[in-house]
């Protein structure tokens, strides 16, 4: 729990633009592994 209040104090000290490209990273990251993913399903 001591780890979670950490991530959130975090959070608050982050604008909206830092959390645009948070999200945008994110995206990125999980269209990335998801292509990877249909690629080894498909061998």
């Amino acid at each position: 729990m001591e780890i979670l209040s950490k991530n959130l104090q975090l959070l608050h000290f982050l604008d909206k633009e830092d959390m645009a490209g948070f999200w945008k990273l994110k995206m990125m990251i999980l269209k990335i592994t998801s292509h990877s993913w249909r690629n080894w399903i498909s061998i």
